[in-house]
């Protein structure tokens, strides 16, 4: 993955390195420009926007976060759980219904040995949660 300013009208296609306030809405980062993104920071007088460029053996932080809350919690639902959306390379695991966070802090911290640029958050082990309410985050950096 590089980073780096790119004239905006070849920004289509990456991912916007940070947010940037426009006059319809915010673009936030991790957000991948679309032709129509790209049309309207040229509208707003951006010239040059920092994007991380993927390279062809680089998988997306959103695809990365997918994919690891997927392999961590294969049924969601049997654990009391549902997976948010994944978002600048973030997916919340909130909770489905009342309950306690029953937590594995062997396994957590293994998960967080495995590289640097991946982490599992948690609330502490017994919390009791209310449906809604994040129960653990898996980020990608």
């Amino acid at each position: 993955m590089r980073f780096g300013p790119v004239p905006v009208t070849e920004a289509a296609g990456h991912v916007l390195a940070h947010s940037v306030q426009l006059p319809q809405g915010r673009l936030r980062k991790g957000k991948l420009l679309s032709a129509e993104n790209v049309a309207a920071l040229r509208a707003a007088g951006w010239e040059h926007i920092t994007v991380a460029r993927l390279d062809p053996d680089d998988i997306a932080e959103n695809a990365a976060a997918r994919q690891l809350a997927a392999a961590l919690l294969p049924d969601p639902a049997a654990a009391g759980l549902q997976l948010s959306e994944a978002f600048t390379g973030r997916v919340n695991l909130l909770a489905a219904g009342p309950g306690l966070a029953r937590i594995d802090t062997a396994r957590v911290n293994a998960v967080n040995r495995v590289h640097p640029m991946i982490t599992l958050a948690t609330v502490p082990r017994w919390q009791r949660m209310d449906p809604g309410h994040m129960v653990a985050t898996v980020k990608i950096i």
